[in-house]
């Protein structure tokens, strides 16, 4: 009797605060049981079936265009990741390393500098 992996317990709506939380829970559970899948389609099988809301909906329009990403564990995460990371804080750290300062100069201008 072959044994399966336990279901994930995470559940995921597409709320980017909540992002960094399930992706971590998702890796976890993955570097736990991954060898108890029978592959990368079986392993995005499982994280979609805890998506709800936003994020389902994301997924289902994956399926309506036959998308790469769903064959591919680590190339689906990444999509997700991207498609609901938190923009603000994505426009924040950009920000910040426009404004950072290097000798009382911008970091443009620094690197202008030793071109």
């Amino acid at each position: 009797m072959a044994w399966h992996p336990p279901p994930l317990q995470a559940m995921f709506s597409g709320n980017p605060d909540h992002m960094v939380l399930f992706l971590s829970q998702v890796i976890s559970h993955l570097d736990q049981y991954a060898c108890f899948y029978p592959s990368q389609w079986a392993m995005v099988l499982a994280v979609t079936v805890v998506l709800q809301a936003k994020a389902a909906e994301w997924v289902a329009d994956l399926h309506s265009n036959h998308a790469r990403k769903l064959a591919d564990a680590g190339l689906f995460l990444e999509a997700l990741r991207s498609h609901f990371e938190d923009v603000s804080q994505v426009q924040h750290a950009k920000g910040e390393l426009l404004a950072l300062k290097q000798r009382g100069q911008s970091a443009a201008e620094y690197v202008r500098e030793f071109q």
